[in-house]
């Protein structure tokens, strides 16, 4: 009887110690995809590639962030560049980019977050630096 105890009480240690496992499986199943991608601060030829395919799903119906009204004028354009600081102007223009989107992209570095500007998708860090833009040609 009190092996039978014993057993039942196994039961649930090793069901949590299977869970773990599969976890970090999948955890290093993630760092292995984005290995390489983890810390980039520049955009590369996959981003720009799953941008446009989304961008191209969403002709018709453009988000916040992508329709006409959200561009920028021409003087707030010109001064979009990376390496600047955001200032007020550009920090109220500001829009998140869509969940469909965001989890095509690699995840950004440890304190930088993706947004969007105007019709551009930019890398910035948590200073409001400019670490990267997508100059999005957007014919919606």
């Amino acid at each position: 009887m009190k092996i039978w105890m014993k057993t039942f009480a196994c039961v649930p240690l090793l069901a949590l110690s299977l869970g773990v496992i599969s976890f970090g499986a999948r955890a290093q199943a993630q760092d292995h995809r984005n290995q390489g991608r983890q810390d980039h601060r520049q955009f590369d030829d996959h981003d720009r590639q799953q941008v446009h395919s989304w961008m191209d799903r969403h002709h018709d119906h453009p988000p916040v962030g992508f329709r006409s009204q959200d561009r920028l004028p021409a003087n707030l354009e010109s001064g979009l560049r990376v390496g600047v600081v955001l200032g007020p102007q550009y920090r109220r223009r500001i829009h998140p980019v869509p969940h469909d989107l965001l989890v095509t992209l690699a995840p950004p570095p440890p304190h930088y977050r993706y947004v969007i500007i105007g019709d551009h998708l930019c890398l910035i860090d948590s200073g409001y630096h400019v670490s990267d833009i997508l100059h999005l040609e957007l014919n919606f």
